[in-house]
C-alpha cells in the first residue's frame, strides 16, 4: 500500500501522527455473504483432504476401507507397491493351513495351502496370528506370523524341492518392519 505524504491515517486505521492503529476504514463485510460462505467451504474443505491424506493408514481408520468379502479378522498388510488383506486358518481335518490374500480393494489374489518356510508342521489355531506391517525377505508370497515363523505358498515350497528356486535357500526367511511411506 502506498499511502500519499499528506495522509494523516492509512486504509487499515494507522494514525501516523498518534502512531496508533485504529479501526480499519475499509469494510470487509461488504464482500456478499455467499462469497465468504465459499471462502471457509473451500477452506475447510481443504483441511479435510489435506487431513485425510495423513490418517489414511492410521490403524483406527482402516477398517472403514475394508472391501465386504474380507472376513473381519483378515490383517491389512502395507507393501512396498500396493497394500493387501492377509488371512489364515488351520483346517484340523486335513492338518494343513489355509491362507487367502485380497488385493486392497478385495480382489482375490491367493487362496490355497501355505506351509511353514522351516518345513515344520502346519502351524496351529492359536498360533496362526498374522503379524501386521511387516514383510519377509521371501517376497510378498510369503505371510510372516507373531511368533516369528514364516508361511509360504504350498507351490512354492514344491519349486523350491524340484529345485526350480536355486537360488531360494539364500533368502532371508525373517520378517522386517515395513517402513511408513513405502
Amino acid at each position: 500500500m502506498i499511502n500519499p505524504e499528506t495522509a494523516q491515517r492509512c486504509d487499515c486505521g494507522y494514525n501516523f501522527a498518534a502512531k496508533t492503529a485504529k479501526e480499519a476504514f475499509l469494510d470487509c463485510s461488504t464482500r456478499p455473504r455467499w462469497k465468504r460462505r465459499a471462502a471457509w467451504g473451500a477452506r475447510i474443505l481443504l483441511f479435510t483432504a489435506i487431513l485425510g491424506y495423513f490418517i489414511q493408514d492410521v490403524p483406527v481408520f482402516i477398517h472403514l476401507r475394508r472391501p465386504s468379502n474380507t472376513p473381519k479378522d483378515a490383517v491389512y498388510i502395507r507393501q512396498p507397491k500396493m497394500t493387501v488383506w492377509e488371512h489364515c486358518n488351520y483346517n484340523s481335518q486335513q492338518d494343513a493351513d489355509y491362507c487367502q490374500v485380497w488385493s486392497g480393494d478385495g480382489g482375490l489374489i491367493s487362496n490355497e495351502v501355505y506351509l511353514p518356510w522351516d518345513g515344520g508342521p502346519p502351524i496351529k489355531a492359536e498360533h496362526l496370528k498374522i503379524q501386521e506391517d511387516v514383510q519377509s525377505g521371501l517376497g510378498r508370497e510369503a505371510i510372516c506370523l507373531e511368533n516369528g515363523r514364516t508361511l509360504i505358498p504350498k507351490w512354492l515350497v514344491d519349486a523350491r524341492k524340484e529345485g526350480r528356486f536355486r537360488d531360494m535357500d539364500s533368502l532371508d526367511p525373517g520378517c522386517r518392519k515395513i517402513r511408513a511411506g513405502t
